[in-house]
């Protein structure tokens, strides 16, 4: 945390190192966390790609 005239900034990052193919427990909860728009890896492109296709088809259940 630093402080710009008299106010606090802070920013911050969060890593988890689960690997490229990961499985995660079912949980009744649904977060949207992107795929990186910038990678070298060209599996991160192409999912990249696929998330961007599946969010013009997404659709909210009310």
């Amino acid at each position: 945390m630093t402080a710009v005239n008299g106010t606090a900034t802070t920013s911050g990052e969060l890593h988890l190192d689960m690997g490229l193919e990961a499985q995660v427990l079912r949980s009744h909860r649904w977060w949207d966390v992107p795929v990186p728009e910038v990678s070298v890896m060209p599996a991160v492109a192409e999912a990249r790609s696929d998330y961007e296709k599946s969010l013009a088809e997404e659709r909210w259940f009310v």
